[in-house]
């Protein structure tokens, strides 16, 4: 996925793969906790690199 030049472009992605995002909160540096608007949440580790950003989901079962 193309480097997004902005965390907010990041969330619009994130959105189109796990639904609406309610909130989200720093958890470390690049991870976030997601409360997502249908219920329940996952967490999200963003790493970017100078041409593209990777996402990994950790989903909370």
């Amino acid at each position: 996925m193309k480097n997004n030049a902005s965390l907010n472009e990041d969330f619009k992605i994130i959105e189109e793969i796990v639904g609406k995002v309610k909130e989200y909160k720093p958890f470390s540096d690049n991870n976030y906790s997601i409360g997502l608007e249908e219920g329940g949440g996952i967490f999200v580790v963003i790493n970017k690199y100078s041409d593209f950003t990777i996402f990994k989901f950790l989903v909370n079962s």
